[in-house]
């Protein structure tokens, strides 16, 4: 709420989210709040980082969104992002989620894609990580100090921390025909 009036927050309490602790440490590193330690912005091998395909059609089609278009799209993403963790795993750097785009709003009890008495518009763009993805399993099997190393969050790359060297971004023009060494080798 405070990013959409333009406010700067004096204290930040991340409530009613899906898992307890690590997905609300990465909501407030998404939102560029936690002064993580200089090693966090300077990972050794770099970070790979891409912009997804998303189906836009299939937001609220005929004025509502669907569970099923929402898990479409989403699935999507998914698939996407899971190519992109084995090439950053090959590569051996550091994956920058992307902006993720969700039909609808995760919560323990029904609602109409949003939580009651929120404004939140629909899609939801940027979708926290946690909506679609466990983060506490990433946490326990590639988290280190309450941090996800093998990971980090969509707005990574525009928080102010980091060094400038890693603010110059290197654009493919497509992804490697294959995992294979030779194929790689460009891209190391």
């Amino acid at each position: 709420l405070p990013q959409r009036r333009r406010h700067e927050p004096i204290a930040v309490h991340p409530t009613f989210l899906p898992t307890p602790g690590a997905s609300k440490m990465h909501r407030l590193r998404e939102a560029t709040l936690v002064d993580d330690p200089p090693d966090y912005y300077s990972p050794p091998q770099g970070v790979l980082a891409y912009t997804p395909r998303v189906r836009l059609d299939l937001a609220r089609p005929s004025g509502v969104m669907g569970v099923e278009a929402h898990m479409v799209m989403v699935h999507e993403q998914l698939s996407q992002l899971r190519s992109a963790w084995v090439l950053a795993q090959k590569l051996g750097r550091v994956l920058v989620l992307p902006t993720l785009t969700c039909g609808l709003d995760r919560l323990w009890w029904e609602i109409n894609g949003t939580i009651p008495g929120t404004d939140t518009p629909l899609p939801i763009s940027p979708c926290p990580a946690d909506l679609v993805l466990d983060l506490e399993v990433l946490m326990r099997n590639h988290g280190r100090d309450g941090r996800l190393v093998a990971v980090r969050e969509y707005s990574f790359l525009q928080n102010p921390r980091l060094p400038a060297e890693l603010r110059t971004p290197i654009t493919l023009p497509r992804p490697p025909s294959s995992l294979d060494e030779a194929s790689l080798r460009p891209l190391r």
